[in-house]
């Protein structure tokens, strides 16, 4: 299938006579469920249809390729029953084998059927898949003058199963989308208004601590500057001390060299940062 939403089928092969085109004002109430009696896909359905007065909507072949045959749109002649072939898609589903194995289908194409089956009613409003309700069969459709869909008919072996992945399938196509994941918000909008006023004065009082001239706390001095300035300042003499004073006895100048000792032997692979636990209350 090439888009399941959209009910776009892998081929489109249509016949030329053996259905009527419109559904005579009737809306699409129901899919009705086939077997083709053969093992084959579209087309071969289209050659049989060519002589023989029937056709269906959809053929589902061995592999699960999806052709389709009749439009949506137009009435197939597929459940000998006039007013329900004007209110149904007819899917005809491919044998694995023949009469002589008990005409068997294949888990592909019971698997692609069923989700066509989903696709069908979720397109067209027909709700969840409910055998009998909105999923019909050719043999009771036709008043029983056919055994098909055999296997697929209720009470047989492939029933209850398909039902259940039209479902799984219908459940699928129809889950909410996943909403994308929400951005983290902005600390600032979790505080008051009252909060973000207060933030904002300590911020800027912080800032012009640092950034705002200072006077230099010497005696006499008339050296202004930014704290900032002078922390760098009283890095590079205690820099320049250290580096003229080095070795030399003092028990300042031996503290500075075992700092210094320290920080040439300090490997920061071996660090540890742990944040202090916060207290909970209970």
């Amino acid at each position: 299938m090439k888009d399941w939403l959209n009910v776009l089928p892998d081929r489109v092969r249509l016949i030329p006579w053996h259905f009527t085109p419109g559904r005579a004002g009737r809306k699409i109430r129901h899919v009705t469920v086939h077997h083709m009696a053969m093992v084959g896909g579209i087309d071969n359905c289209y050659n049989v249809w060519l002589s023989r007065e029937a056709s269906g909507h959809y053929s589902v072949d061995p592999k699960g390729e999806v052709g389709q045959l009749v439009w949506d749109r137009d009435t197939a002649w597929g459940n000998a029953n006039l007013v329900s072939n004007q209110e149904t898609i007819v899917i005809e589903h491919s044998n694995e084998a023949g009469q002589a194995a008990d005409w068997p289908i294949g888990k592909t194409t019971l698997d692609t059927g069923a989700h066509l089956v989903a696709a069908l009613c979720r397109f067209y409003g027909l709700g969840r898949p409910v055998s009998g309700a909105n999923v019909r069969f050719h043999s009771i459709e036709s008043g029983g003058l056919t055994s098909c869909p055999y296997h697929l008919r209720p009470g047989h072996k492939y029933h209850d199963h398909y039902i259940a992945r039209a479902q799984y399938w219908y459940d699928e196509m129809t889950k909410p989308a996943r909403q994308a994941p929400k951005e983290e918000e902005d600390f600032l909008m979790a505080l008051t208004a009252e909060e973000q006023k207060e933030l904002l004065a300590k911020t800027r009082a912080i800032h012009n601590a640092l950034f705002a001239p200072e006077p230099s706390r010497v005696e006499g001095s008339k050296f202004k500057a930014p704290l900032t300035e002078f922390i760098m300042q009283t890095d590079r003499k205690v820099e320049e001390l250290h580096v003229e004073y080095r070795g030399k006895a003092s028990q300042a100048q031996e503290s500075l060299d075992q700092l210094a000792d320290a920080v040439e032997a300090h490997d920061e692979k071996q660090e540890v940062c742990k944040v202090p636990e916060e207290e909970h209350a209970e």
